[in-house]
């Protein structure tokens, strides 16, 4: 029982910087994207979508496959290192080329001329994305989450300011590819600095097969699971129209905030924690139903209130020629609630040492957003809305039975200790709801009431719904941060 706290406290420890991190970098991000929201149209938002559904592509795969790999390696050495840089580095240049031949033809396929220049200029982002596992790794094995955070929040800042300046000089979509690249190419300029290790001009091609060997089996899964994830961008911008796709994405960004502040934490600290642990798969799965019990209890009342709360956020923080965008979010929002038990599934996973399964659940994702939007985009916004919550919604029981099977982990339990916020988060809702359908016409003072009330509401549903769960997760916090700086990795 005491490792298993000492295991939570570690993670929670993590969290707290990764927390930091998400929410002061979403915070500058949103603020970014509220002011160049109110600058820009929706039909360049739709534009900037499809062109990073296209570009994030090979990034994700030379980026978070690679990543995942190095963090878990048992016997991480300089060698695996050198083979990993030059061989990325290598495959990113490759992508980027391959992006130039055929920007004309996604241009030309989408009806949408300017999608041809955006993703050539985008493409740059590939070799940053390429650039970035090593020092990620590094940073991440070593738990040194306070410097992930600073380099997110000056990366963000940076790129913030340089699009939202570009916004006011009316670049339209290019102050959006300003902020994009900008902020890339800062966070990984800054991780490479609080790093030591350097490439070396040489390579060891058995260290490249045996970090590539595990990460093609990772790749597949995010392949899947990219394709999983933006097919629905994909799909909207053939049948619909740019502004839709705009609308569709506000959606997503606001659902992506929510995952931010919540899931953002375990997808930086659940890995390395569970890989530390994957040869007790008692202690390993203890561990997990903690994180996965803490992202609930953030996850849920934060996309419950976003959705019950839309029509009055939308309007207020981005305008009203986002009103569009009111019901798609009501509509995704409240289906969201069941993300955090398909959010960590691949870190669970990946720690059990199955791949394979993550790939298999990522392409069965696949199909029922292949089908799903093909359908729901016939019934414009508010059908793609609708689609992206049955995909959610239908996924889930093949992730619970995966966890439960191939890591070891009682499902169960891991749905109960779900339904507590996600009950907590219901009441929240119809609170936040019946006093958004009441509220004047001026939302920013109702938004204030709204914001603050139902955070309360919350906790006191929580507190008598689950005393004892409460009472836990607070001695583990405490546990991970007492008043001391060492603990907080001040020094680090």
């Amino acid at each position: 029982m005491q490792q298993q706290s000492q295991e939570g406290a570690a993670a929670i420890r993590g969290g707290f910087w990764t927390l930091i991190d998400a929410a002061g970098g979403q915070a500058l991000s949103f603020l970014g994207f509220i002011l160049i929201a109110r600058l820009v149209s929706p039909e360049d938002y739709g534009v900037l979508a499809l062109a990073y559904a296209i570009i994030t592509i090979p990034s994700i795969l030379l980026n978070d496959s690679v990543s995942a790999t190095l963090v878990r390696h048992d016997d991480l050495q300089d060698r695996h290192l050198n083979a990993t840089f030059w061989a990325n580095l290598a495959l990113a240049i490759a992508s980027v080329g391959l992006v130039q031949l055929c920007c004309g033809w996604a241009a030309l396929l989408t009806a949408r001329p300017a999608l041809g220049s955006v993703l050539r200029c985008l493409s740059v982002v590939i070799i940053f994305a390429a650039l970035a596992p090593i020092p990620f790794a590094l940073l991440a094995r070593e738990m040194r989450y306070s410097r992930l955070a600073f380099r997110t929040l000056a990366a963000t800042a940076t790129g913030t300011s340089l699009g939202v300046a570009a916004a006011h000089l009316h670049w339209g979509v290019w102050a959006l590819v300003i902020m994009q690249t900008t902020t890339t190419a800062t966070s990984v300029v800054l991780m490479w600095r609080d790093v030591p290790w350097r490439p070396k001009l040489q390579t060891d091609f058995s260290a490249a097969r045996e970090v590539y060997r595990f990460a093609a089996r990772v790749m597949m899964g995010h392949a899947l699971r990219h394709a999983a994830e933006k097919s629905d961008i994909i799909i909207i911008g053939l049948i619909l129209d740019p502004t839709t796709l705009g609308y569709y994405y506000l959606m997503l960004r606001m659902i992506g905030a929510a995952s931010l502040v919540s899931v953002a934490f375990a997808d930086a600290v659940m890995l390395p924690v569970l890989s530390r642990i994957k040869d007790d798969p008692g202690r390993r799965s203890a561990a997990y139903r903690d994180m996965l019990g803490a992202v609930s209890a953030l996850w849920t009342p934060a996309v419950a209130g976003l959705a019950a709360a839309a029509p009055i956020i939308i309007p207020e923080f981005f305008g009203p020629q986002w009103k569009g965008a009111v019901p798609m979010l009501r509509i995704a929002g409240f289906a969201c609630v069941a993300g955090p038990l398909t959010r960590t599934t691949v870190h669970i996973l990946l720690a059990a040492g199955r791949p394979d399964s993550y790939a298999s659940l990522s392409l069965l994702q696949l199909v029922f957003v292949l089908v799903f939007f093909a359908v729901g985009a016939q019934f414009g916004g508010p059908g793609a809305a609708g689609a992206y919550a049955a995909v959610l919604l239908a996924v889930t029981p093949f992730h619970l039975r995966a966890v439960g099977i191939f890591a070891h982990v009682d499902a169960g339990r891991v749905v109960k200790n779900h339904l507590l916020p996600l009950t907590a988060s219901g009441v929240m809702g119809a609170y936040v709801y019946a006093i958004t359908e009441a509220a004047p016409a001026d939302g920013r003072w109702t938004f204030v009431f709204v914001a603050t009330s139902g955070m309360l509401v919350y906790a006191l549903a929580l507190c008598a719904l689950a005393p004892g769960e409460v009472k836990r997760f607070a001695t583990l916090v405490r546990d991970a941060f007492p008043v001391r700086r060492k603990f907080l990795g001040m020094g680090k």
